[in-house]
């Protein structure tokens, strides 16, 4: 033990440290133990002569102390009476645990200080383990750009941390009794309709009943089915209703224990912090537009990026405050009703799809008042390009453009888009461009069929890739709709033109509805068509495959071996040298032009052509 500033000395040459340490801490010890022992002796002389005193000096308690201390000590005697002998009895004695702690003290207080000392220590060394960590892993994320401050606030390494992990992580979520029992009881009411279906199915083929009248194939989209009852029937199957109520029962009786959270706790903190200052602060958390980052921004300067792309009126037409989406919803009830009066999609698809319920007195069908099929809000939002700018450059302040995305995912023709994008549109997407490729299984079979083609003919072909400058921006209704009809002619004869007329309006009503609020105003899209539409895709795909056939005159080139493509993204081989790829490009963007769509808008411009 260290002695007191007030008994050091002051020159180091006087003598070693070491021994004026030791010899500080015996004489110490010496004073302490000699204090100690006089205030034991004190004690014992005070002792002996309170016994030796006369009992007749003591003063007597009154009757109201003796009554008190009387009812004070029945009460703990009735208290001890009713505990369990047998729980004190094993109850873990503290006893030698004070001994062990306290034991050899006397002499040895130098070392339980110094013990005292050691885990003050080791706790501040974890604690600036875990700080040092946090922060390395906050400017590991940075430097990586999976997050991006491009604010001038200072934002703690545990909330940097949290943002790292990316959009779509969850935390763990506290135990919901209720919500538990009706997750358990729809999935069981689930499991017993599918399993009387199949009982039945069974029962008729044994029974040697035609199945060519049922219809096997949902009528609508999965996202557009209502909610199954939370109320389980019995199957027929005995397993399965044994399974079912013992699941029941599980679920009333589950009382899991605490469940540990997926983030530590100083993520947990700057998870709080993040939502204290998105919700009170002047903070917005962004999603990059490529890439997955997520950026931080001020919530005024990315208001103004996005009012900013809203104020380009060649582009954009504000709309005012008044919500227009009550004029769209009537007519597009109107539409569906001349569907049904005409055959062209039945009772129940009307009601499942857009709710409307069936005539009654002569009167036209009524819209239901469910509030599933009551249209939400659309919005605007953007997603920040920056993969666009140098690292470099991403700091505060800094001008970026952004991609607007209109969310209509509540929009009026939403569920009316799904059901004719899934029955209609898709399949008839898949047909017609037969240079699409949707995910990444379909690219490897693509190349495997390339490399099937190059071998026998001994050749290394060039690599080269396009990509349509603002696709959707760029896309016109007119286009769009001439595309579709054309698909429509070559691949379905079958359609009425009734029919045709019928889809067409819904999709010139789909593309004409694509109106989204930001703040307080209604914005719609003036060319172009939106980005977050359920249509889009479809009919984007089909558009741009009608004006590369266009562009190419319906042949292709000798020299390109194979050409595939993903939305606005085109690649390709090519066998042939670089000035004959150049002029087949540029007459590919010339035509491109014509219809409104572009690959290189600079002239000057190099193709992306690797030999």
């Amino acid at each position: 033990k260290r002695p007191p500033q007030t008994l050091r000395v002051r020159s180091s040459k006087l003598i070693p440290l070491s021994a004026f340490i030791k010899a500080a801490s015996a004489a110490e010890t010496e004073l302490l133990e000699s204090a100690i022992k006089q205030q034991q002796e004190d004690i014992y002389r005070i002792k002996q002569c309170i016994e030796e005193s006369d009992s007749s000096c003591l003063l007597e308690p009154s009757v109201r102390e003796a009554r008190n201390l009387q009812k004070a000590l029945d009460r703990k005697f009735v208290w001890l009476s009713s505990q369990d002998v047998d729980l004190w009895a094993a109850w873990p004695s503290k006893l030698l645990t004070k001994v062990a702690k306290v034991g050899g003290c006397f002499g040895r207080s130098a070392g339980a200080a110094n013990s005292s000392n050691k885990s003050t220590r080791n706790a501040g060394k974890k604690r600036r383990r875990v700080d040092n960590r946090l922060k390395k892993l906050a400017d590991y994320a940075m430097e990586s750009r999976s997050v991006v401050n491009l604010t001038d606030k200072h934002i703690p390494p545990e909330a940097i941390l949290v943002l790292s992990k990316r959009i779509g992580f969850a935390p763990t979520a506290p135990h919901d009794k209720l919500k538990c029992q009706v997750d358990c009881s729809t999935t069981m009411a689930k499991l017993c309709s599918a399993t009387r279906h199949r009982l039945k199915k069974n029962q008729e083929e044994d029974e040697g009943i035609s199945l060519e009248e049922e219809v096997c194939e949902p009528i609508i989209p999965p996202s557009l089915r209502l909610a199954a009852p939370t109320v389980p029937m019995d199957s027929g199957d005995p397993l399965i209703d044994g399974l079912k109520q013992e699941l029941l029962s599980f679920m009333d009786n589950l009382k899991p224990k605490r469940f540990r959270s997926n983030l530590s706790a100083s993520e947990r903190k700057g998870l709080q912090w993040l939502l204290q200052e998105i919700h009170e602060g002047d903070l917005r958390i962004v999603k990059a537009d490529k890439g997955g980052a997520l950026c931080i921004m001020d919530k005024t300067v990315m208001r103004n990026f996005e009012l900013e792309k809203l104020g380009q009126t060649d582009r954009y037409q504000c709309l005012g405050e008044t919500d227009p989406s009550l004029a769209a919803h009537s007519t597009l009830l109107d539409l569906w009703r001349f569907g049904e009066d005409h055959n062209l999609v039945s009772r129940d698809v009307c009601y499942d799809v857009v709710g409307l319920c069936s005539k009654k007195d002569g009167k036209k069908q009524r819209p239901s008042t469910s509030a599933v099929f009551k249209p939400g809000t659309s919005y605007y939002y953007g997603l920040l390009k920056i993969h666009k700018l140098d690292p470099s450059d991403l700091t505060p302040g800094v001008k970026i453009p952004i991609r607007l995305i209109n969310d209509l995912s509540q929009s009026v023709t939403s569920r009316s888009d799904k059901y004719i994008n899934w029955k209609y549109l898709q399949p008839l997407q898949d047909e017609f461009c037969c240079d699409l490729i949707k995910d990444s299984s379909e690219a490897l079979r693509w190349l495997e069929s390339l490399e099937s083609k190059t071998r026998p003919r001994n050749i290394s072909p060039s690599t080269f890739s396009f990509d349509f400058e603002a696709l959707y921006d760029n896309l016109t209704p007119d286009l769009v709709l001439r595309a579709l009809k054309v698909a429509i002619t070559e691949l379905r004869p079958d359609w009425t033109d009734e029919f045709v007329t019928w889809l067409l309006d819904l999709v010139s009503l789909s593309l004409d509805s694509s109106f989204g609020k930001l703040g307080r105003f209604w914005y719609k899209s003036i060319i172009g068509i939106a980005t977050g539409g359920s249509l889009s895709v479809s009919l984007a795909n089909i558009a741009v495959f009608y004006a590369l056939r266009l562009a190419t005159e319906g042949s292709l080139p000798a020299d390109l071996v194979g050409m595939s493509r993903f939305i606005d993204d085109l690649t390709g081989l090519w066998d042939g040298s670089h000035v004959s790829f150049c002029e087949w490009a540029d007459s590919v963007n010339t035509k491109l032009i014509e219809v409104g769509l572009c690959l290189k808008s600079d002239p000057l411009a190099k193709w992306d052509f690797n030999p």
